[in-house]
């Protein structure tokens, strides 16, 4: 994650930040990277199109409900995402499996979160 007291970017808005540092990763080697949820597609967008290799997200805080974590990988997607690098989402679910067949359908399907949602009960 971009940090560090030479990295200047808005608390607003981390959006520079975030491709920032994605592009450091591809510079220095790297094949994929993983980074925050930065709030759109839009942003986003600007993330993926910053760098030639794959865009992971990571699972961020746990939501009120998993399908607001579905509409946030299937926006990630839409904006050229390639996946995602989840822990908690999944493992503090009662039922990691279908999570991960949710998860699953909307990154290689291009199912809808709220189609996905279906595979876990609507949650």
């Amino acid at each position: 994650y971009p940090r560090g007291p030479n990295l200047r970017f808005s608390e607003e808005d981390s959006t520079k930040g975030v491709a920032h540092a994605a592009r450091l990763a591809w510079e220095l080697g790297c094949d994929v990277v993983k980074v925050p949820w930065t709030g759109s597609v839009e942003s986003f967008r600007e993330v993926t199109q910053a760098v030639p290799i794959p865009v992971l997200i990571s699972g961020g805080p746990l939501g009120e409900s998993f399908l607001d974590t579905l509409q946030t990988v299937e926006d990630s997607i839409s904006a050229g995402g390639a996946g995602v690098c989840m822990g908690r989402q999944v493992f503090s679910s009662e039922d990691p499996q279908s999570h991960v067949a949710a998860l699953r359908a909307i990154i290689h399907d291009g199912t809808t979160a709220t189609e996905a949602a279906e595979l876990i009960g609507g949650q």
